[in-house]
């Protein structure tokens, strides 16, 4: 009996470390830096406000990626403008979509392939946001983690629904972009289009390893 209740026990821990493991840890790292740093500046700055408004002089402005020096404070800002937001609406508008295909993608134990896919889609919408300042006389500031929540977002559902069912959702963030200004189409839609590529990459050859798979157990 006690041998019994011993066997249980252990079986009872082994199954909650295995839950506790399977936790999308990374994608609630993310989020919990980017909320711990947009609250600590907006209980600083009470006025903050969209990247266009920005003061020169204030917290935001000092993490957020400048197109006219955007190697400053050796680079970091690169990094900071990812966990930085202006506002609330913002920081939930990104974060909501991080949780529901980060979580997706991080469940399938590839947290490598969303970490990169976060670096990549960001690097995108800063050298959009780079153009946009220096070619179209758009923001200099850049800000906020959408870039690489878009380019999560499209690379997931090319990857795990339908090709069309993914071109319309690109689609449709273009067609906003028509109500928005061309850096919204050069940090939102730029870096969505690279993540549909490559989750066209991925299940094309998730398809041929399937199709080796089978020919070999024939």
């Amino acid at each position: 009996m006690l041998d019994r209740m011993h066997k249980t026990a252990i079986s009872e821990r082994e199954l909650a470390r295995n839950i506790v493991r399977k936790l999308p840890w990374l994608t609630a790292s993310i989020s919990t830096v980017a909320f711990l740093l947009t609250a600590l500046i907006l209980n600083n700055e009470q006025d903050a406000a969209f990247s266009l408004h920005l003061k020169s002089d204030s917290i935001l402005a000092a993490l957020a990626f400048n197109s006219v020096t955007p190697l400053r404070q050796f680079g970091l800002t690169l990094l900071t403008s990812f966990f930085a937001h202006t506002d609330w609406n913002h920081f939930f508008s990104n974060v909501v979509w991080l949780v529901l295909f980060g979580s997706a993608i991080e469940l399938r134990q590839k947290k490598l392939r969303l970490l990169n896919a976060l670096a990549i889609g960001h690097l995108i919408a800063v050298i959009g946001g780079y153009v946009t300042a220096t070619a179209f006389a758009g923001p200099e500031l850049l800000l906020g983690m959408s870039g690489g929540v878009c380019f999560v977002a499209l690379m997931w559902l090319a990857e795990t629904q339908s090709i069309a069912r993914s071109i319309s959702v690109l689609l449709l963030l273009g067609g906003l972009s028509s109500f928005q200004s061309v850096g919204f189409l050069m940090t939102h839609v730029a870096p969505a289009l690279g993540g549909l590529l490559l989750g066209m990459f991925f299940k094309k050859r998730t398809a041929i390893k399937t199709t080796e798979t089978t020919q070999r157990s024939l």
